[in-house]
């Protein structure tokens, strides 16, 4: 991972075999950020995703190992009481040119990843929301 920080901006570039979820939470702890959106881009063969199926209260998983153009990354990563929360998205097409998406849990570049961190100026955190297992931002001054 390479990246350059540019005001509010960071930018990275992800070489193969850094795992995308790794690599932003060593530039978290590197430049002592605190919040910040996600976009990004890139190749991967190598990935898990989730989703929450509300009816059964449980998270579906499923890992993907075909080649994958990620189309879409975007979320946000903020603080929570266990740490720093990446709640990622991501939509990839193979070779079908089919698209899956989901949760990101996992994600292994195969040949580059482009990430764009926007650096949110005020404090964000993460909470736990009563009997559901996802969590809301709570907004700090």
């Amino acid at each position: 991972m390479e990246y350059g920080r540019y005001d509010n901006q960071v930018v990275l570039r992800l070489d193969k075999g850094d795992e995308i979820i790794a690599c932003i939470t060593d530039l978290f702890q590197r430049e002592g950020l605190q919040a910040a959106t996600v976009q990004g881009i890139g190749y991967t063969d190598n990935m898990r995703i989730r989703i929450y199926d509300r009816d059964r209260d449980t998270f579906l998983f499923q890992t993907v190992t075909d080649p994958m153009e990620i189309t879409s990354l975007t979320g946000n990563v903020v603080m929570a009481d266990n740490g720093l929360y990446p709640h990622l998205h991501v939509m990839a097409a193979g070779p079908d040119l089919k698209v899956i998406g989901g949760h990101l849990s996992s994600c292994v570049i195969a040949l580059t990843g482009e990430l764009v961190l926007t650096l949110l100026p005020g404090k964000v955190r993460r909470e736990a929301a009563g009997d559901e297992k996802i969590g809301l931002m709570r907004f700090e001054p």
